[in-house]
């Protein structure tokens, strides 16, 4: 009834009463509730996100309702699965780990650089209980919370003093309130600059309340333009920004830090630089030529430096400035810089990410330059690692492949750094809808798709996340092909080997005659000459004491070409049987069972072995001469005993036993049943008309009642049907009983009920 309700919706409508009967049928609240807290997988689920995951749930059956999208709420275990479903959905919107299989070492949606074990321990220690944050155990007194990381932060760049705040742009903003507010700031048009979510740096500098003051074009700023706008005597100091991941090339030119410094110090101007991503040593050997160290920029004549904590140095998110001790006091006295401070978690990461960076040896600990200090031939050998752990998914080819990683944050965006993936591709399947699956999992998997191939770069993935990586693609992936398309053994599935079907009768699935204890029907003695068969030779009897003499038997079989193997499967005694099975056997009793299947007696001496033996093609042993003893032919006079009567049905041809087995019908039965078979095969044909006429009668009374339409309907496929069935067909009017040429005896007894006729087996 629903499918004629959704036809009906789509051609006049619904009735908005029908509307409001199907909202009445949403179950309550707190009934649902309930159910759910009976319910073993949601029972210990927070109460207050159950309580959000039905009413969400509610909510869009009503809307799907309104929308005529839904014509009957679902029944409770539906509703319970629609529940669990947004359920999982909410326990998933929450900060969780992510799998970077991008390549993309400081990828600023995934939360930039890893922090190292040793920050991540210290962190814990630090916030599990009470830490001496602002508290000096020495004296007993307050301190600057800032203190332990100032002192590391000027011991690696030599510079006179340290801030620190909870990010750069934080940083820039204190910088530029506090040296420059109510005065102006000279910049390069070339790096005002636009980076990830809408930030500029425009609008930064003026939210400061300083003026910008503009000097050069896009593309070339010389020295003399800024000398020319330190005229100005509203401006008060020189901002030298990094361009993050905007990059020109051609007729471009910017000044360095040496002579803007020397220029603006001759103006008794302060130099602030902007480095961005920063980095405390020379990655010029990963390629990052425009990447400074942040001493190298002080050393230069840099008054103050900032840069990001949490993107080449490897720590937490902060915005780190260095540089002459009287400029960073003042940064300490601006009222804001409370606003902008760091925690202490942030600041024990921080610590602990400074601490590695005292030594070259610990530096390497973090895992931001253990990515950048792979060797090509050791991501290499990680590819290959993971691409033998993730196994042989079926239907799905997994290849290692050349790639570039980029290092992100904004920096070296034009530089590529060579290193190896492995490529998951599939002809028939759009990867895009696995890279999609991937996603959604409980640990979602990023990765690129290049190509109609799924990338997984190694670079950005750590081998101890190997096993969540596998996890989330097989299910990924059996969401798209089946439950299983992907084997949970890591190593290789060898492909399915279909065998021929196995001669021995006692390997067969399906019952053999040999098996059956019901007597089969008495069957004629075939119309054919049983060929002449030698007197047979005396054979040692088999025994598992001598194995030895079942070799020569089986060689009987090696010289045989295929399609003589195959008729081993016919009804006719294999020379197995004649070895063990004497010419009578007495009807098995019931009360010994063992003595059912006499003729398979001989087979169960013979080795596994020797038995698969007869069914393999490529033997070459030439077979001696075994000859085969008299069977007697069955007699119709006197009962058969079960064992000959299925041995004399081993001289018929496999067709011959089929007919014998299946008795066709008789042709007064046949009369009725071919009727009725036609009958049957256009049954669904008429079903179509039967939805054609109840669209007909909708479009001829759309302000009818559904029972109207269905019933008048129902009433044209009727005629319909008797008009056209019973024109050509059965003359149902017609007694054949009472024709005087025909002997009643000879007719088959027809049901003469139209009804099963018209509708056969459609109940």
């Amino acid at each position: 009834m629903a499918f004629w309700l959704s036809r009906i919706n789509r051609v006049g409508g619904v009735n908005p009463m029908s509307q409001a009967s199907v909202l009445k049928n949403i179950p309550q609240v707190e009934k649902l509730l309930a159910s759910c807290l009976s319910e073993p997988t949601l029972q210990d689920h927070p109460r207050s996100r159950l309580l959000k995951a039905i009413r969400l749930t509610l909510a869009e059956l009503r809307a799907d309702v309104l929308a005529d999208r839904l014509l009957a709420i679902p029944e409770e275990p539906a509703l319970l699965a629609l529940i669990k479903a947004q359920d999982q959905a909410l326990s998933r919107n929450r900060l969780r780990p992510v799998i970077n299989a991008t390549g993309i070492i400081l990828h600023t949606n995934l939360g930039r650089a890893p922090l190292a074990a040793e920050a991540l321990d210290w962190v814990a220690k630090t916030s599990r209980s009470y830490c001496s944050l602002e508290y000096d155990p020495a004296t007993g007194q307050r301190t600057d919370r800032l203190k332990r990381c100032a002192a590391l932060l000027t011991e690696l760049t030599g510079a006179e003093d340290a801030f620190a705040v909870n990010n750069n742009a934080a940083a820039l903003f204190l910088l530029t309130l506090a040296l420059a507010k109510g005065q102006g700031v000279v910049v390069s048009r070339g790096e005002l600059v636009e980076i990830g979510g809408s930030f500029r740096l425009r609008d930064i500098i003026l939210e400061a309340g300083v003026t910008l003051i503009e000097v050069g074009a896009t593309n070339q700023t010389r020295l003399a333009d800024y000398e020319k706008a330190l005229a100005n005597p509203e401006a008060k100091l020189i901002l030298k920004a990094h361009a993050s991941n905007f990059r020109q090339t051609g007729y471009v030119g910017q000044v360095e830090i040496g002579p803007l410094a020397k220029l603006a110090h001759a103006h008794d101007r302060p130099l602030i630089v902007d480095l961005g991503s920063g980095t405390l040593t020379d990655l010029t050997g990963f390629g990052l030529i425009d990447e400074i160290p942040v001493k190298k920029a002080l050393e230069l004549g840099a008054d103050v430096v900032s840069f990001s904590g949490d993107k080449l140095l490897g720590g937490p998110q902060a915005g780190l400035m260095v540089g002459r001790k009287a400029l960073i006091s003042q940064l300490k006295r601006q009222p804001l810089a409370r606003a902008v401070r760091l925690d202490k978690m942030a600041l024990a990461a921080l610590e602990a990410t400074l601490l590695l960076g005292q030594e070259p040896e610990t530096a390497q600990k973090t895992p931001i330059y253990q990515m950048l200090n792979a060797t090509d031939q050791e991501l290499r050998q990680k590819a290959l690692k993971l691409k033998d752990f993730l196994g042989a998914p079926l239907g799905l080819n997994l290849d290692l492949i050349q790639v570039e990683s980029q290092t992100g944050g904004g920096s070296g965006p034009e530089i590529g750094l060579a290193s190896w993936a492995v490529s998951l591709a599939n002809q028939n399947i759009n990867i895009a809808l696995l890279e999609e699956n991937s996603r959604a999992q409980e640990i979602p998997i990023v990765a690129r798709v290049n190509r109609d191939r799924l990338l997984l770069d190694v670079r950005t993935i750590a081998e101890e996340e190997f096993p969540d990586l596998k996890k989330g693609l097989q299910a990924a992936w059996r969401q798209l092909v089946g439950p299983d398309s992907w084997p949970e053994s890591a190593q290789a599935r060898e492909p399915k080997v279909v065998a021929p079907e196995p001669v021995l009768l006692e390997t067969s699935p399906a019952p053999s005659l040999l098996e059956t204890k019901v007597a089969p029907p008495e069957i004629a003695a075939p119309e054919k000459v049983a060929p002449e068969i030698p007197e047979p030779s005396p054979a040692p009897p088999l025994s598992l004491v001598q194995p030895e003499e079942e070799a020569p038997l089986l060689a009987s079989l090696e010289d045989l070409e295929p399609e003589s193997v195959l008729l081993e499967t016919s009804p006719e005694p294999s020379p197995l049987e004649t070895k063990s099975a004497p010419p009578e056997i007495p009807t098995p009793s019931p009360v010994q069972p063992e003595e059912e299947t006499p003729l398979l007696a001989g087979l169960e001496d013979l080795e596994p072995e020797s038995v698969l033996l007869e069914t393999s093609p490529e033997l070459t042993l030439a077979p001696p001469e075994i000859a085969r003893p008299e069977i007697p032919e069955p007699s119709l006079d006197q009962p058969i005993p079960e064992a000959p009567l299925l041995a004399g049905l081993e001289d018929l041809e496999p067709e011959s036993v089929l007919l014998e087995t299946s008795p066709e019908p008789s042709p007064e039965t046949s009369i009725e049943a071919d009727w009725l078979n036609d009958q049957e095969l256009n049954f669904e044909h008429d079903f179509d008309l039967f939805a054609a006429n109840i669209d007909a009668n909708i479009d001829e009374d759309p302000a009818g009642t559904l029972v109207d339409n269905f019933s008048d309907g129902l009433n044209d496929f009727i005629d319909d049907q008797i008009e056209r069935r019973f024109d050509g067909g059965p003359d149902l009017n017609f007694d054949p009983h009472l024709d005087p040429q025909l002997d009643p005896s000879s007719l088959p007894d027809l049901d003469l009920d139209p009804w099963p006729n018209l509708f056969p087996d459609k109940g």
